[in-house]
Formats: C-alpha cells, sequence, structure tokens
C-alpha cells in the first residue's frame, strides 16, 4: 500500500446531498477533494512540460531537430 492509498482509507466518503431536482450536490468536502486531485494532477503534467522546454531550450538546437520543426 501506498502513501496514495493510506490517504485515501483515512478520508471518510463524499456523500451527497439530494436535490428537489433528483440530482445529488457533491458535499464541500467532496468538491474541495476533486478540486485538489485535479490540480495535482495538473501541477505534475505542466511541470514536466516546463521543465522539459527548459532543458531544450538550455542547448543547442541540431539539424535533427530543426527539421523536425
Amino acid at each position: 500500500m501506498d502513501l496514495k492509498d493510506e490517504e485515501e482509507d483515512t478520508n471518510p466518503p463524499a456523500q451527497a446531498i439530494p436535490m428537489p431536482n433528483g440530482e445529488p450536490l457533491l458535499s464541500a468536502v467532496a468538491r474541495e477533494d476533486l478540486l485538489l486531485d485535479f490540480g495535482h494532477q495538473l501541477r505534475n503534467e505542466l511541470n514536466a512540460i516546463v521543465s522539459a522546454a527548459s532543458m531544450l531550450s538550455a542547448t543547442a538546437t541540431t539539424s535533427e531537430q530543426r527539421e523536425l520543426s
């Protein structure tokens, strides 16, 4: 079991609040968990892209790289 699994085990399950139109409304805790997880996933991907772009810009472009662009 990794750290992510342990964190999920300690959090209570999100509860939906029934609404008059029949669709459940996510509780504030569930909404916050969703946004935190989504933000974490985006930050990881964006950090990888920014790091790769930074490394590529720090080196000279080869003829093969120029052909691909």
